[in-house]
């Protein structure tokens, strides 16, 4: 090639300011011969001769238009470097070089050249390739022999395996924050990564899928291409995951190969895009230029650090048996100082170049240009964007990482609450004034007569069923687990207590009847069933309800489970590929079957023998009042609204839609509420209304004649007649024979004394007789 290249640039050299124009020159096989040009020439003067300094150079890739350009650059740099004056003074630099190809064995093979042929290289320019220089570096040093390369993989920073190494380009784990942010900044929360699998890039993946999950983004699959001809199958692989956003991280070479496998036209634009890119504004050529410079800034400040040695050495008498000198030449890299075309330049300690103040920007290709859009600010915790450059996506949206699921926390719809929320809150208001009335007309004999502790009861079973609404009707969704637990077990227990208390009350009233006509009517017997036994019996029910829910909390181990939905495509943006899931949380435990069984069964057992004792007392009714009918209609209002709710509840169309299950339940628990309440209350109202106090009477009797129990009724009262009928024809022949004894003795005192009149001879039998 014989192209001129121009590089300008400024360059801080002891306290001086100097500006370089720069040219290429064509390249010799084994080294470079630069021409002497001194700072000042005198008319009549002659160059000094001077001392020749070799340096080793590790090149790649022949003919390829980027880095097969490399040995102009360097040949530039070298004839730069050899024109410059207040550096090197009084020699030489000359480079010996060869084109490697890429591979390490070649490499290797030139590192031998080096080492065995010709005269020694103090330093070593390369190798660019962290394949090479993993390689190359590591038997390097074991000859003394500085290595100044571009090789930015991390294990090189292992001072141990590589002492004598130094980094001038930035380690590509200083790449991984800003790949972070700008994942974040685009709002992807997974990616994918695929690498070639050599030890460079494998570190670098290691560290990025590290810093990828400390920041919650997910990585789904990470593929390592073996064979750089071959990554059918890693490709396929990334398509099995259904990877959108992905990290390739190789050589150019093995670049092309996967990005040219079946691509869409922008992708093809991508890629003429980088082979479009020349090798004059590559940063390779950039960098291969500031290495140069820092070799032979540090030769000259070495120079005095030879001449402190013992003995004092110069730079032309280095052996790669000197670990003295080559330590001097390690120490005089450390200590450059200056500002080159990629900015800043400053070796760390650990043989590296300081990631300090480095710019870290993202470009992209728009057109055939490659565009720098937006760059790291705040140590590359955010983006901002560059002279209002903008992305731009094909289609008019930017990619996303793949099909989002997005849950939502299904609530019930608004309205169907504030229905329910209304006709709950009436009913409480229709409790309270059923209450009141109860407490206030106690005494009245409508209502006593109906057992009004026991009315307290039901009215307070409904009050608790109808504050169960408000909380069934509660938005979970912002609460805490333990929270949500707490309010599963209060909703149970406030249904359970509540049929307790009302149908337990239902149950002790329509008992009482029955046994105030199985017994006291039928058998004549006294009934002993005062209010306190009938309560206790409710209260019983209650209790049982207490131990089942105190053992279920501590034993059942209650969690927190979800329904969730088939996913549902959104629609509204269809591009961004969001599929919305709608969680509906319930709660749940070890023993559930267990407990509910028991529940359904205790309350089963109360429901059925309501049943029996509202067709056993079907018959009988009170006068006025006929409160066993509305009694037996409640019970069994409240049997077939069980029998039809709950197989409802657990439909499966009803069970995953949180407002019908909603709708279903409460319907259910108002409607029963107030019709039990209704029918227990109404009549006594309209009693208390239409007659007074004195003219209320009370009597019992049948309804129906024709039936079963009014004939055994019949039959018994029958029987009691003909008993007392017996009895008092027996107590009547009795005193008969009395009135006969006393008619006789009467007769008898008349004869022995005449002079008493009849009623004085009865009256003084009758003190004979005490």
């Amino acid at each position: 090639m014989s192209s001129i290249v121009y590089f300008f640039m400024f360059v801080l050299l002891f306290n001086n300011v100097a500006f370089f124009t720069c040219r290429s020159a064509e390249p010799g096989t084994t080294g470079i011969n630069a021409t002497v040009v001194p700072a000042a020439n005198t008319a009549g003067s002659s160059p000094m001769p001077r001392i020749p300094l070799y340096i080793g150079g590790f090149f790649a890739f022949p003919g390829d238009k980027i880095f097969g350009a490399l040995p102009y650059t360097a040949q530039t740099a070298v004839d730069h470097i050899n024109n410059l004056t207040g550096i090197l003074d009084g020699y030489e630099l000359r480079m010996r070089w060869r084109l490697t190809d890429g591979k390490p064995a070649d490499a290797l093979k030139l590192l031998n050249d080096l080492l065995y042929e010709g005269p020694p290289v103090l330093m070593s320019w390369g190798p660019i390739f962290s394949r090479q220089a993993l390689v190359v570096n590591e038997v390097a040093a074991k000859y003394n022999l500085v290595q100044v390369c571009l090789a930015n993989s991390q294990a090189l920073r292992d001072r141990p395996r590589y002492p004598k190494t130094v980094q001038m380009y930035w380690s590509e784990d200083s790449v991984n924050p800003a790949r972070v942010a700008f994942i974040n900044y685009m709002k992807w929360t997974k990616v994918a990564i695929i690498f070639e699998d050599i030890e460079y890039f494998r570190l670098n993946v290691e560290n990025l899928v590290s810093k990828l999950k400390d920041a919650n983004i997910s990585v789904i699959a990470t593929e390592a291409i073996s064979d750089v001809n071959a990554p059918d199958q890693q490709l396929l692989s990334l398509k099995r995951h259904d990877a959108r956003i992905i990290f390739a991280l190789s050589y150019f070479d093995t670049a092309i190969r996967m990005f040219c496998k079946r691509p869409p036209e922008y992708q093809l634009d991508f890629i003429r895009g980088l082979l479009a890119r020349e090798g004059v504004d590559r940063l390779e050529h950039i960098e291969s230029y500031d290495v140069l410079i820092t070799i032979a800034m540090a030769l000259n400040r070495s120079i005095e650090k030879l001449a402190q040695l013992d003995p004092p050495r110069a730079l032309q008498e280095f052996t790669y048996e000197d670990s003295n000198m080559s330590a001097a030449l390690l120490e005089s890299v450390y200590e450059t100082r200056f500002v080159g075309p990629t900015g800043p330049i400053l070796i760390e300690d650990g043989g590296y170049r300081s990631e300090k103040d480095v710019r870290q920007f993202i470009a992209q290709f728009q057109g055939k240009k490659s565009l720098e859009i937006i760059e790291c600010v705040n140590s590359c915790q955010s983006f901002k964007e560059v002279d209002d450059m903008r992305f731009h996506w094909p289609g008019g949206s930017a990619p996303v990482d793949g099909k989002t699921y997005r849950t939502e926390h299904v609530v019930i719809s608004e309205a169907t609450r504030l229905i329910f929320y209304v006709l709950s809150a009436l009913g409480i208001l229709m409790d309270l004034v059923f209450l009141g009335i109860n407490v206030k007309y106690r005494e009245e004999r409508a209502i006593k007569i109906s057992t009004p502790p026991l009315n307290n009861l039901i009215v307070l079973g409904s009050l608790l069923l109808y504050i169960s609404v408000f909380l069934f009707g509660l938005d979970e969704s912002s609460f805490q687990k333990d929270t949500i637990i707490r309010f599963c077990h209060m909703k149970s227990f406030l249904v359970c207590v509540g049929i307790s208390l009302a149908f337990g009350a239902l149950f002790m009233k329509t008992y009482r009847i029955h046994a105030i006509f199985s017994r006291a009517v039928a058998k004549l017997k006294r009934v002993d069933l005062p209010n306190f036994k009938l309560i206790l019996g409710v209260f019983l029910a209650v209790s049982v309800d207490i131990v089942i829910f105190t053992v279920w909390i501590l034993l059942g181990q209650t969690d927190i489970d979800e329904i969730t939905s088939v996913p549902v495509l959104d629609m509204s943006q269809p591009e961004r590929e969001l599929y919305i899931v709608s969680v509906s949380p319930y709660c749940t435990s070890q023993y559930l079957v267990y407990f509910s069984g028991v529940i359904y069964i205790t309350k089963g057992i109360l429901l059925v023998f309501g049943i029996f004792l509202a067709w056993e007392t079907r018959t009988i009714s009170v006068s006025s009042l006929n409160d066993s009918t509305y009694i037996a209609m409640s019970i069994y209002t409240v049997a077939i609204f069980l029998a039809l709710v709950l197989p409802t509840l657990n439909l499966e169309v009803v069970r995953t839609n949180v407002t019908t299950h909603f709708a279903v339940l409460c319907s259910a628990i108002i409607v029963t509420n107030t019709t039990v309440l209704c029918l227990v209350f109404l009549p006594k109202i309209y009693l208390l209304r239409k007659y007074s106090r004195k003219n209320f009477q009370v009597s019992m009797m049948t309804k129906y004649i024709s039936n079963a129990s009014m004939s055994t009724f019949n039959d018994c009262a029958d029987s009691n007649v003909s008993r007392l009928h017996q009895r008092l024809q027996r107590k009547e022949e009795k005193l008969k024979r009395l009135k006969r004894d006393l008619d006789l003795v009467a007769s008898s005192l008349q004869k022995k004394r005449p002079w008493i009149q009849p009623d004085e001879a009865t009256n003084h039998e009758k003190e004979q007789s005490v």
